[in-house]
Formats: structure tokens, sequence, C-alpha cells
């Protein structure tokens, strides 16, 4: 199997991948989750907040591209969602928890429906895994943003 590529086109995944008979994108998963833990600790090396975000950003968006990159339709969903979540609770600060929730479910249902339909049975690991732990990550951020915004009294 490793005879089929050239040298220069093998990946550290792609050589793991034949090496082990795993399928190359879980393995892409499995090293972009463990290569968070070294660049965690250059992260307390960075010089101040912007430089922190800019260093999380980026970093992040090679990783969401090494290990999803064959779906840049689905990236750009995520990326569109991202900005989506950001904008309800800046300017619906009241009442964005419902929304946020709902309009997240509704994205990721979508996704996974294109996905039955273009890539039914498949074990490929695509963005909808991730998305599907964002969903609880927007949910419960815009419910405690909108919670914030409540007199605490009020709250249960």
């Amino acid at each position: 199997m490793l005879n089929q590529y050239p040298i220069l086109l093998m990946t550290p995944s792609l050589i793991i991948s034949n090496w082990t008979g795993l399928p190359e994108d879980q393995i892409r998963i499995i090293l972009a989750s463990l290569m968070c833990i070294p660049l965690s600790y250059v992260m307390n090396d960075v010089p101040g907040a912007g430089n922190r975000r800019a260093y999380s950003t980026v970093l992040g968006f090679m990783m969401q591209w090494y290990v999803y990159g064959a779906y840049p339709f689905q990236l750009f969903m995520m990326l569109l969602l991202s900005t989506a979540i950001y904008a309800f609770v800046k300017f619906r600060q009241r009442n964005c928890g419902r929304l946020v929730t709902v309009g997240s479910i509704i994205i990721l249902s979508t996704l996974q429906i294109y996905r039955l339909i273009t890539d039914y049975g498949s074990w490929t690991v695509d963005v909808t895994t991730v998305l599907m732990m964002l969903v609880c990550k927007y949910s419960a951020f815009a419910y405690a943003c909108e919670d914030g915004l409540r007199d605490p009294s009020s709250l249960s």
C-alpha cells in the first residue's frame, strides 16, 4: 500500500494510516487532538490578550483545515455558524438563548442530512463531529449571556 504514493506526498497521517490500518481521517483527528497539548503550553508564553486571540484563531483554523480540509463547504458552514452565534448574542442579548439553540440545531441537522444524502453509510469523519459538541457549547454560552443581563434575584 505504501508503494502507491510518491514518498514526497506521504503525510504523517497517511504513513500512520498505512502502518496501523486505520482510516486516514481518524488518524488526522487524533493527531490534531494530540497537537493541542504542546500548543497549549506555548499559549502561556504569548504576550498580550490580542496576540493570544490571534494565536488561537490562526491555529484553530489551521487545525480545522488539517482535519476537515476535504470538506471546504462544511468548514465554511462552521465559520458561518460561529459568526451567526456571535451576531445573535451581540444584537439580541435578552432573547438569544433559544434563538442560538434552535439555529445551531437546524444547521447541524441540515449538514447531517446532507451527509446522509451524499455519503450514506460511510465512516469518514466530517465537520459534524465537532458541531455536535459545539451546539451544546453555543447554547450554554448564549443562555449564560442571557442570564447575565437578568436581575440576580429573578434567577432560580
